[in-house]
């Protein structure tokens, strides 16, 4: 082989595994990590509005690929509260968040239906398959 054949194979065996890092480094956990990253409000439960009797907004802060922590400040009925805790991301489907504030660990499990920069929808199995949809404030 001549030295310019091995100069062009150095070359493109460097750009792949370039291509492969970068490739590899964006998993579709952390990029929708990135999208859920910020404060969200409730706007509707099952396609109903929520009126003035209730309210709910989380806040999420990513702390690596595929979790990070969480807040919620709610009211339901002139009653609030607030919970902290922890939340993770399984294959870009699932979304669990865990709150410590209570005397027991409050852990909730959504499926995500469809997520954009603007608007997440969820659903939860142990409501019966609530939908909940979310904007971005």
């Amino acid at each position: 082989m001549t030295d310019s054949k091995i100069q062009v194979m150095k070359k493109g065996f460097g750009y792949l595994i370039l291509l492969s890092i970068i490739f590899f480094s964006c998993s579709p956990e952390s990029v929708f990590n990135k999208k859920l990253n910020g404060e969200w409000e409730l706007q509707s439960i099952n396609g109903q509005s929520l009126g003035d009797s209730i309210t709910q907004t989380l806040i999420f802060s990513k702390d690596k690929r595929s979790d990070g922590t969480v807040s919620e400040s709610a009211s339901k009925n002139n009653v609030a509260y607030t919970n902290t805790g922890v939340y993770y991301i399984f294959k870009s489907q699932t979304l669990t968040m865990a709150f410590s504030d209570n005397p027991n660990v409050d852990t909730r499990v959504f499926s995500i239906i469809e997520s954009s920069k603007s608007e997440l929808t969820l659903t939860q199995e142990g409501k019966g398959n609530a939908k909940f949809v979310y904007k971005k404030k």
